[in-house]
């Protein structure tokens, strides 16, 4: 069995439900702050880890998909309210999930497609994902005017802290192919204007039973692109009735399109892009 690194965490609230949170790529888990005091308002105790080789986690000559995995199950509580992830933390969400039996879970914008078809395609990819980990203030500010002062700092600090090394992982097939059957009621949430969850891997997620919801008008960093959109998702997950980590999960009727789901509500689109 993998020795898990021993994960830095941050910890808000003080209810006996709690919500686990994973970051994304580049991030730490300090910036899951303005969601989790919200949570914590709402009583519930809110648990976010610094993924290994992020934040003040420790670093490793290499990521493997074990490691990550036994890493965030030894760092958090088992069976929380909510398993929330983002990106590489939505694809590490998926894997624990089996591991950690949440209630629920929230998978936003999850990097299934993380690892190219070809060797020259992952190569590719890791240059091009090199290139972005030194970020100018500026330029993030421009390139990101709806986001908070809060959301930039809190982007340039995981990067200061972040290890390039954790990329190898690009090119590491282990991380192909994951399995994204819902272990328990799973809402997406899909950026509109982001290519990480395709047309095709949102209708098959919603074919196996995810919930798939667009929300219109972000990019890949939903929560800070929309702030008020993505916290009402989280809270209307939180708050739907019904369904428990027990529950069946029935198949999708053959004859609706495998995204289609409830009224669009402001701030959402539910189909997704062509």
């Amino acid at each position: 069995m993998t020795e898990p690194l021993p994960l830095a965490t941050h910890a808000w609230g003080s209810g006996d439900r709690v919500v686990v949170l994973l970051h994304g790529m580049y991030n730490h888990g300090g910036a899951w702050a303005p969601l989790a005091r919200t949570l914590a308002d709402s009583g519930y105790r809110a648990v976010a880890v610094d993924l290994p080789g992020h934040g003040e986690s420790p670093r490793s000559s290499a990521y493997p998909k074990d490691l990550m995995v036994e890493s965030v199950v030894a760092a958090v509580p088992e069976a929380p309210a909510l398993l929330l992830g983002h990106s590489l933390g939505g694809y590490l969400a998926q894997a624990t999930a089996p591991r950690l039996r949440p209630e629920r879970q929230i998978l936003v914008d999850p990097a299934f497609d993380i690892i190219g078809p070809t060797e020259d395609a992952r190569q590719a990819t890791l240059e091009l994902m090199t290139s972005w980990i030194p970020v100018d203030p500026d330029h993030l500010a421009r390139d990101n005017p709806r986001w908070s002062e809060e959301a930039r700092l809190h982007e340039l600090r995981g990067r200061d802290h972040f290890d390039p090394t954790v990329l190898t992982m690009l090119l590491d097939t282990g991380y192909a192919e994951p399995d994204t059957r819902p272990m328990c009621p799973s809402l997406v949430l899909k950026a509109e204007h982001d290519t990480a969850v395709s047309a095709d891997r949102a209708a098959l997620l919603a074919k196996q039973g995810h919930e798939v919801v667009t929300v219109a008008g972000t990019g890949h960093n939903i929560d800070r692109d929309d702030p008020a959109a993505f916290t009402a998702e989280v809270l209307r997950w939180l708050a739907a009735p019904g369904a428990t980590l027990d529950s069946p999960r029935p198949d999708p009727a053959p004859d609706l399109d495998p995204v289609s789901g409830p009224a669009p509500s402001p701030g959402r689109a539910d189909a997704p892009e062509a």
